[in-house]
């Protein structure tokens, strides 16, 4: 959302001196706007989803979901394991681990190049 704030900025201040440049700075806003509203409903349908499952299933179920929905490069092996009592831990410290723990795996699975996942929580 940034990007595209600071694009529009820049389109309203070329937009009289130099129209080209800034179409180009509104086209790019207008991108970056739409990938912005995809992730965000993308992210809502997962946390629903999420929530749903929360609600009939266990942790760990949860994260063994997420691995089974994630886009795995073959030849990628994902090594997981849960140690600990997690029934102490409050619901909303649960929701956060999983978004940071799903976005570390997809930052792994597109910028690493790894052969082997391991996540341990």
């Amino acid at each position: 959302m940034g990007v595209a704030h600071q694009s529009l900025e820049f389109y309203a201040a070329l937009s009289e001196s130099a129209s080209k440049h800034a179409a180009e700075k509104l086209e790019l806003a207008r991108e970056t706007t739409r990938r912005a509203l995809d992730q965000t409903c993308a992210l809502y349908a997962e946390l629903k989803r999420l929530h749903e499952r929360r609600s009939r299933a266990a942790w760990k179920a949860a994260f063994e979901a997420l691995l089974a929905e994630s886009y795995m490069p073959d030849g990628v092996e994902v090594n997981l394991s849960f140690s600990g009592d997690q029934s102490s831990i409050h619901k909303p410290v649960k929701m956060q681990v999983f978004l940071a723990m799903r976005e570390a795996v997809r930052n792994a699975l597109r910028h690493s190049g790894c052969l082997c996942l391991g996540i341990t929580l």
